[in-house]
């Protein structure tokens, strides 16, 4: 079977981790059934880091770096690429389905963003939420197949929709580096008191709730220590943060580490 994987909307860090993990899982345990054709763009082109025989990157127009310019060429381009490779599945990561094509699709849904409003600043972004929602509606009508990495994240679209799916959740998986990397790791008792938080650092993840429970911990007189790690996508976010730990006086416990390298990652993992 020939499977193309839409990666077009996947920019973010933790997205591009999440998807190159399943792609990964899929075409090894797939080699010898399976063609997996990933679509990416010069924004993301980094995902093409894993050389296995089944898997073709294909570099699509600039164009499909934005939601709106990707939705235009879904509608005019997305079908014609599907006929010259023959393709007889495709594969959504988007929670939505492609646009433009007849042909039978699979949707991984991952992102509750547009189910919350608080995080819709402005009427552009208000559109998008809306638009998403309707596009979230129309899979799950109209989808081979759907799948949610979490309960919660199901439970949203169905209450949305008023459908309900019986497929089974697909959680996302850990990279077995973090495992490996575990297990050359300190005792427990050895371990310091330290809290990780590893995620593209933005307003809807909530970071003042992580630093809110610290500050909880050190008025019990528990000392932890607490890494933020991942890139920040707005500066004047990370400044918000770093007045809120001014303000409860955590400055000496909290550590903002920006984005880091796999093998750094992995390292803090296992403590």
């Amino acid at each position: 079977m020939r499977i193309v994987v839409d990666a077009l909307s996947v920019t973010n860090l933790s997205g591009r981790r999440v998807l190159s993990g399943h792609l990964e899982q899929i075409a090894c345990a797939h080699q010898q059934r399976h063609q997996f054709y990933v679509l990416v763009h010069q924004g993301n082109r980094d995902l093409i880091n894993t050389a296995l025989p089944n898997l073709t990157w294909i570099l699509c127009p600039g164009l499909t770096r934005y939601w709106v310019g990707r939705a235009l060429w879904q509608l005019v381009g997305f079908e014609p690429l599907c006929a010259r490779h023959h393709i007889d599945l495709v594969l959504s990561p988007t929670g939505a389905l492609c646009l433009g094509t007849p042909r039978p699709q699979i949707v991984l849904a991952q992102n509750p963003w547009c189910f919350v409003p608080a995080f819709h600043y402005g009427p552009l972004l208000k559109l998008k939420a809306a638009l998403q929602r309707r596009a979230y509606r129309q899979a799950q009508a109209q989808a081979w197949a759907l799948f949610c990495n979490s309960l919660f994240l199901a439970n949203l679209y169905t209450r949305d929709s008023g459908l309900l799916r019986k497929e089974p959740l697909l959680p996302n998986g850990v990279d077995e580096a973090i495992f490996a990397a575990a297990a050359t790791s300190l005792n427990w008792e050895e371990r310091s008191l330290e809290v990780l938080t590893v995620s593209v650092m933005t307003p809807h993840k909530a970071i003042e709730a992580v630093i809110d429970a610290l500050a909880l911990l050190h008025a019990r007189g528990i000392p932890a220590t607490l890494r933020l790690v991942g890139p920040w996508a707005q500066l004047a976010y990370r400044r918000r943060i770093e007045r809120r730990v001014e303000r409860l006086g955590l400055a000496n416990v909290v550590h903002l580490q920006g984005h880091v390298s796999d093998p750094a990652l992995h390292a803090l993992y296992a403590r």
